[in-house]
């Protein structure tokens, strides 16, 4: 039976469109019902059908693409030319959908060989040249299921991708995905149009000229509408998400607006049972229901032991008290540091959804966080920067997070010595596992928090993860607890940073024993449970049948290095390229998304006529001052060899002193040829500063000028190491305030000869001999508009156009 054969029995009355008679097989059919909507046909190729669709009831028109793109790279590049061609030509909503055979991004394929970047540029590019955004989507987020039990793999393969100009016109477009069937190995997708939205009604008053008192209040109408249209923009532009004000209301600044309310809507949630809701009562109130059963009931806890607040010399009620409110100018500030009361409208917040993956279909694939009002954040604020110079003392040096002076590449860097040598057979026996705790609000017992928070101080330490701290400190002190190869004398235990946990101790069973009672003890006293199938344990040098006892004790499944901490993947010896290629891609796209952004601001997607090490200098030396990414990553490898010379407040600059250099100066250290990877890495970033700087003294002395209390100051030392060029003297003149971006940007193009129409103007003058009044003849391409470097501009003022070399083409009547 024929394609239409089919559709007419399936669907009577229905029309078809498709590309079999070029394709043996076929890729794409389109039906469509005529009552309903006009579909014309305005481009068909191999991969893509282009049409042009119109709504008969509401005369709305839009353009749609349908695809199905190769198998290969080489084969796709003409489906993505085939784009690029669409969406230069007009500005009206375009919505593309179908199979694109390939990948935006490493997080859009699970198992099997990562994509690497080569197979995702074209793709990514595309987009970006564009201005194509996905649509939402509900059901399953990966879309293509490879049927294979020996190498299953799941890709989003299909999609549905939006231009700017269908956010532009109040569009809203629903994609959902159903799970890939027996039929098929793709979702197949079900996209559900809305209509326009309904534009706002615009009140209008009459007034009558002659009316006297209307009249003495328009000063007042004046000044109320200048504040309220103030007030829109800090409106918008807390909700357009963007760090800086000079856009205002302007057509970019709502799209940001508009995309970011279309991103952000929850359009469909499934339901425990399986069905799909759309309502948006329902989904709200399906929320409400799921938050109250899980916040709602408490865990069977029992009292947190009162020394676990008290336990070292940095207990709280030993710290000074000097966390007290000073003066402000808003009163409602003022008012709550002198009565200590919060009132109850400031404390109420507004909890927004966060999803926890970029593709979340049920309720519990979001996380609710609270968003605070102005005042609060301030009181907050206040309270936060006067604790901020105790934090030190409080926060276990353990926990990198949000503390000033310590950073995640500490906790990296300390994790990756621990596990190095882990692959060899003949070592002592080492014990690292790596914990994931269940989030706080999915199994915390809120009595628990406040006991935790009660003392003479308020106490800033998150409460789960500083009694955790303390609970191990405490426990370890037993003397059946063996530490970890070379952190006795530092007594490292744990790294935590955020939610990230790993501990560390001797491969025995009572010191494995310890590190689970600890576990096991917090569980008890604050309800937040390990989630044992995520929790791994890396073991080397322990015996078999030690091993077997340690994995029946843990209930932990036995890890393999390399493991990925913190995004970085940390190995036993050196990493191979194959250990590094996905963070390296990924890093790679990244910095090229960044490339792309940047090219096509700036060129619009044509030939860039400025080389871009020339963008990356300061406005003063004739660039367009965006940093220069090597000179920063040689400036931050330079910020740890300072922390490690002046023995910053940090365990990895602790550990790196206490057993590496053991007293020996940083700067003559010689690292030994089996010794740490890293280290060695930063001894050849060191002897290169050192070349710089001729001296081992002059060094220390110029990187002593770039610190402050705070550190090295990543902005002053890029200013050394970043490349330099001669000061140009046009700067102060054309990148002013009161001169529009855009035509200062014209005139730097032009101060650097790179106008177009300075590269055309030679050909154009041997076809078109009319010169132009202001072309010099000896000087046929303007290099520079600095008036008085012109003799131009003398010229047309002492002689009036007059001079004998500039022509005259009008005359004054």
């Amino acid at each position: 039976m024929t394609i239409p054969k089919i559709i007419h029995r399936l669907f009577p009355g229905w029309c078809q469109a498709n590309y079999f008679d070029a394709i043996a097989g076929g890729r794409i059919l389109i039906i469509w019902n005529p009552a309903v909507i006009d579909l014309h046909l305005e481009d068909i190729s191999p991969q893509v059908i282009h049409c042009r669709i119109t709504n008969k009831s509401s005369q709305l028109s839009f353009y749609i693409s349908f695809t199905y793109g190769l198998y290969t790279v080489v084969n796709r590049k003409s489906m993505w030319e085939k784009f690029l061609e669409l969406g230069r030509p007009w500005s009206m909503p375009w919505i593309i959908l179908g199979d694109f055979n390939c990948v935006k991004s490493l997080a859009e394929k699970q198992l099997g060989v990562p994509p690497t970047w080569y197979e995702l540029k074209d793709f990514a590019y595309c987009c970006l040249a564009v201005g194509l955004h996905d649509a939402q989507t509900t059901g399953c987020y990966n879309t293509w299921y490879s049927n294979s039990d020996s190498n299953p793999i799941w890709c989003k393969l299909d999609r549905v991708l939006r231009n700017n100009d269908w956010l532009e016109a109040g569009l809203h477009c629903t994609t959902h995905f159903n799970p890939p069937g027996c039929l098929s190995d793709h979702s197949p997708a079900r996209a559900k149009e809305a209509d326009l939205a309904l534009q706002n009604a615009q009140t209008h008053l009459e007034s009558s000229p002659g009316d006297v008192a209307v009249r003495d209040s328009l000063g007042d109408l004046r000044k109320e509408a200048t504040f309220l249209a103030e007030a829109e923009r800090h409106f918008y532009y807390q909700k357009a998400k963007f760090h800086f004000l000079k856009h205002r209301n302007t057509k970019f600044f709502h799209d940001m607006v508009k995309r970011n309310t279309a991103r952000n809507s929850i359009l469909a949630i499934t339901k425990a049972d399986g069905s799909i809701i759309t309502s948006i009562l329902d989904i709200a109130q399906e929320f409400v229901d799921f938050y109250t059963s899980l916040l709602g009931t408490e865990d069977q806890t029992r009292p947190v032991d009162d020394g676990v607040f008290h336990w070292g010399p940095c207990s709280l009620r030993s710290l000074p008290r000097i966390f007290v409110g000073q003066s402000h100018r808003q009163r409602a500030v003022m008012d709550f540091f002198r009565s200590r009361r919060m009132l109850r409208q400031l404390n109420h917040t507004i909890i927004a959804l966060v999803p926890k993956s970029e593709h979340s279909p049920s309720v519990a694939d979001y996380r609710p966080i609270s968003c605070c009002n102005v005042i609060y954040k301030v009181i907050t604020k206040i309270i936060a920067d006067r604790l901020s110079p105790a934090l030190g003392q409080l926060i276990d040096s353990s926990q990198a997070a949000f503390v000033g002076g310590r950073n995640i590449t500490d906790n990296i860097f300390l994790a990756q010595e621990m596990v190095r040598q882990y692959s060899r057979k003949r070592i002592s026996p080492r014990c690292t596992i790596n914990v994931d705790l269940r989030k706080a609000f999915d199994s915390v017992s809120w009595a628990f928090l406040s006991r935790a928070r009660r003392s003479d101080v308020a106490d800033p330490i998150p409460p789960l993860y500083g009694v955790f701290s303390r609970l191990i400190k405490r426990n370890t002190s037993n003397s059946d607890f063996n530490f970890h190869l070379k952190c006795e004398k530092l007594k490292i235990t744990h790294l935590l940073f955020a939610d990230d946990l790993m501990l560390f101790s001797r491969g025995d069973l009572p010191s494995i024993h310890i590190l689970m009672e600890c576990l096991q003890e917090f569980r008890e006293v604050s309800g937040l449970a390990v989630n044992t199938a995520k929790s791994n344990i890396f073991t080397a040098g322990i015996q078999d049948d030690i091993l077997d006892e340690v994995l029946a004790m843990t209930e932990f499944a036995r890890g393999h290095i390399p493991v990925r901490y913190l995004g970085i993947p940390l190995a036993a010896q050196r990493l191979s390229v194959t250990d590094y290629s996905p963070l390296v891609d990924q890093i790679a796209g990244f910095v090229e998304k960044i490339h792309h952004l940047c090219r096509a601001f700036l060129w619009n997607s044509k030939r860039a006529p400025v080389a871009w090490e020339e963008i990356c200098h300061p406005k003063e030396e004739g660039g367009l001052g965006i940093q220069h990414i090597q000179s920063w990553n040689v400036v931050l490898l330079a910020r740890v060899l300072w922390n490690i010379h002046r023995k910053a407040d940090t365990l990895w600059a602790k550990w790196v002193n206490e057993v590496y250099l053991r007293g020996a100066s940083l700067w003559d250290w010689q690292p030994k040829k089996g010794g740490s990877p890293l280290l060695r890495r930063l001894a050849v970033i060191r002897d290169r500063i050192i070349t710089n700087f001729s001296s081992t003294d002059a060094t220390i002395q110029h990187m002593a000028e770039w610190t402050d209390s705070k550190g090295l100051v990543t902005s002053k030392a890029c200013e050394y190491f970043r490349p330099k060029l001669p000061r140009q003297p046009w700067k102060a003149s054309i990148w002013k305030a009161f001169i529009l971006p855009k035509y200062s940007f014209i005139l730097w193009l032009g101060l650097r000869e790179r106008l177009a129409t300075q590269t055309n103007l030679p050909s154009y003058m041997r076809t078109h001999p009319t010169p132009c009044a202001l072309i010099v003849r000896n000087r046929p391409n303007i290099y520079s508009l600095n008036a008085p470097s012109v003799p131009m501009f003398g010229r047309i003022s002492d002689s009036g156009l007059a001079s004998p070399d500039v022509c005259q083409p009008f005359s004054v009547q």
